[in-house]
This record gives structure tokens, sequence and C-alpha cells, in this order.
């Protein structure tokens, strides 16, 4: 080598880059926290509801996103079960479902 590399503080590789199985990428790079994809407009009394990318693996998934979801009702004062649903148009990089009371 022409020239001698300078490395201080070596950070070991992922150990997934190692295994013969899927490294689990997509999910890592596209599951957004729960929280960060439920958003209420209060002015519009709307809920808006990310899943794009989301995965239900598990009753578990199910259970978070349904205690996610009365977390972000609840955070609003006025926030009530909301009493029907409907989708907003897509666009070609993102789903919008938008519950309304």
């Amino acid at each position: 080598m022409a020239f001698k590399p300078i490395v201080n503080e070596p950070e070991p590789m992922d150990r997934r880059l190692f295994i013969d199985e899927p490294m689990g990428l997509l999910a890592e790079l596209l599951n957004l926290n729960l929280h960060d994809r439920i958003q209420y407009d209060p002015q519009r009394n709307i809920l808006f509801v990310n899943l794009e990318g989301w995965h239900a693996r598990s009753k578990k998934d199910v259970d978070e996103l349904r205690k996610a979801l009365i977390a972000a009702c609840e955070r609003s004062a006025s926030a009530s079960v909301p009493s029907s649903t409907t989708t907003a148009p897509r666009s070609p990089s993102r789903s919008t479902t938008i519950m309304r009371k």
C-alpha cells in the first residue's frame, strides 16, 4: 500500500454481515416509531396515521399500534373514538389513513 491508513477508534462491523440470512435492513430503515406515524390536527379534527412500510408481524405489533392510537387520541382534550374512516388520495410515495370523529 502506498499509504498507511489512520485508524484511531475502529468500530466492530455489524454482526449481520457475517450470518447466512437476510439482514432485515428494510424493516430497520422504513419502520418509523409509532409515535412518529401518528399526528392529530386539532384545528381540522383529523387523526393522520401513516402505516406505509409498517408490518404487523405479531399480535404484539397490533396491540402496540392500538395503544399508540389511543394515546394520540387521549393527548387531545377534545378527542374521542372516531366514527368513520376514510383513505386520503394516494401519492406514489405515501399512504395515509385519515380518521374523522
